[in-house]
């Protein structure tokens, strides 16, 4: 199910996927092999014991009873016998089940059974030195045949030395192949006009005070936690980013971090991780106790760091407390959904629709790249993470560009046609328990804005909205806060994009969205009129 999982949310390829379920297999069967091979063994073992027991106590009632011999005697003389007949027996018994086991646990390896004998010799040599030196010392043991065990043990010493000699070779190809590769680099860094580095997509830099918190030996969990961000831009947004980059870097303060985009730092954050992140929610009343003042990185707001003990009394006051795992997660989480659409390239729009291309073969064939360029969904793509919005449904996408792309060759509009389209996600992704919160625009100051963009004087549109709208807007802050909703502006579908743009420069936190985007079946509340 987890190899299923990670297949379906793209963080793996078909034939990866494939691979893991063959190595799953192969484990399943060579445990269960295992387990039988033991019971096999222990009951021959248990089988031994029963025998050697009932010779025992048979020879004992055989010399008293029949041969008139002392309780001393027989069983002086049978328990040596029943003893040495049982360990000539156990011998045969021994290698057959050795044999058996081998034979059933080969299950698990598709090597023959020559090859797979050898390799695992060959991998552990010293196994042929303590057997040899074993059979060398049961050659001194008194009675026992000297010949045979020194044969043996002569033969394992030689097997020994000849697969150390191979080891050692293996061992030096190794060290000149390492060599020549050393060479070869050191060619290719002689002619830098060769080597162009590309930055990573994300990276993340730590000073050496927060290592700790990345060593899972000393029981750090943040890489861990960084590593499912991926599997939850992928559900959430329906892209795949490359693997987060993590280095420590000695430049940064020993408990400071700074994110990077494309190589380019976004943000920097100085964590305290022997304290926690008390944050003002807006419930919160008072100061907490020694705290000090911060703010917390992803979403800005006002915070202390406190001591752990405090936690219970800093809770009860109203802050939300988070330890600094979390701060780190949260804030690298939130800087990679701002800058989704910088980080998206055109390799992860061609696996989106290659993986697609599995699921609807004919549809997506029609449309990419005949139709519909991979260089347009990109940029289509890039304008609708811009603002936030998924791209899961890439199927409804892709058919809305190819209907509209003959027509219309301007990626901006295309955008809007798209976002039309993507109707019933946009307005779930704003709606707060059925209801849709937003402010509107009075439908006298809408029109004299579809006015401006119409005649094309976007100046005079830019100076109205910056010196009417926005002040209205930023009042009505409190009314979105107050029913837990996000800051939402509906507009004609004329001016929703320019609206978008002017606003950015005054409150980014506000998304705007026009009425052909709003769900047909959705329960508008208006919470503010935005007039003149």
């Amino acid at each position: 199910m987890a190899v299923d999982a990670d297949l379906n949310a793209g963080l793996i390829t078909e034939e990866e996927a494939k691979k893991r379920r063959q190595q799953i297999q192969r484990e399943a069967d060579f445990y269960g092999s295992l387990d039988g091979a033991s019971r096999f063994i222990k009951g021959d073992v248990i089988a031994a014991c029963l025998i050697l027991f009932l010779s025992v106590f048979g020879g004992l009632a055989i010399g008293v009873f029949q041969h008139d011999m002392s309780f001393g005697d027989a069983l002086h003389t049978y328990t040596i016998l029943s003893i040495g007949e049982g360990l000539v027996s156990q011998i045969p018994q021994l290698l057959l089940s050795t044999t058996t086991a081998i034979l059933v646990t080969k299950v698990a390896s598709r090597e023959e059974i020559g090859k797979a004998f050898l390799e695992e010799i060959k991998r552990y040599p010293d196994a042929l030195m303590y057997s040899g030196g074993l059979l060398f010392a049961f050659a001194l043991v008194p009675g026992f045949p000297k010949l045979p065990f020194l044969l043996l043990s002569a033969t394992l010493f030689t097997a020994y030395y000849f697969a150390k000699k191979e080891i050692e070779k293996e061992t030096l190809r190794e060290i000149e192949e390492y060599l020549q590769e050393q060479k070869e680099g050191a060619k290719e860094e002689e002619r830098p006009e060769d080597f162009i580095p590309q930055p990573d997509p994300v990276t993340l830099e730590i000073g050496y005070g927060l290592i700790p918190l990345f060593d899972e030996n000393q029981g750090g969990q943040t890489a861990k936690k960084i590593r499912k961000i991926r599997k939850r831009i992928a559900e959430d947004y329906g892209i795949i980013i490359s693997a987060i980059h993590i280095r420590d870097n000695l430049d940064l303060q020993p408990n400071e971090y700074r994110i990077l985009i494309k190589g380019v730092e976004e943000e920097r954050y100085n964590l305290h991780p022997d304290k926690l992140l008390a944050i003002d929610t807006g419930m919160a009343k008072g100061v907490p106790p020694s705290g000090i003042e911060t703010y917390d990185p992803a979403f800005k707001i006002k915070a202390y760091w406190i001591d752990p003990p405090l936690k219970d009394t800093v809770q009860k006051m109203g802050y939300m407390v988070v330890d600094p795992e979390t701060v780190l997660v949260t804030h690298l989480s939130e800087v990679i959904k701002r800058n989704l659409w910088r980080i998206v390239g055109r390799n992860e729009i061609y696996q989106i629709v290659e993986t697609l291309k599995k699921k609807y073969p004919k549809v997506v064939e029609d449309i990419v790249p005949e139709k519909v360029p991979y260089s347009v969904i990109h940029r289509v793509v890039q304008n609708l993470l811009k603002e936030g919005i998924p791209v899961k449904d890439m199927l409804t996408i892709l058919e809305t560009l190819s209907d509209y792309i003959e027509t219309e060759k301007d990626i901006d509009k295309l955008t809007e046609l798209v976002r039309r389209a993507l109707a019933p996600l946009i307005t779930k992704l704003y709606a707060v328990n059925g209801n849709l919160y937003s402010a509107v625009l009075h439908p006298s100051l809408e029109s004299e804005l579809v006015g401006y963009i119409e005649s094309g004087n976007h100046a005079e549109f830019m100076k109205t909205v910056a010196e009417v709208v926005k002040p209205k807007l930023e009042k009505a802050i409190e009314n979105f806060t107050r029913v837990g909703a996000q800051p939402l502006l509906i507009t004609a579908p004329e001016i929703r994009r320019f609206t978008k743009q002017v606003l950015e420069n005054y409150l980014p936190q506000y998304h705007v969205i026009s009425y052909a985007e709003v769900d047909k079946g959705a329960n508008l509340k208006v919470v503010a009129v935005v007039e003149k």
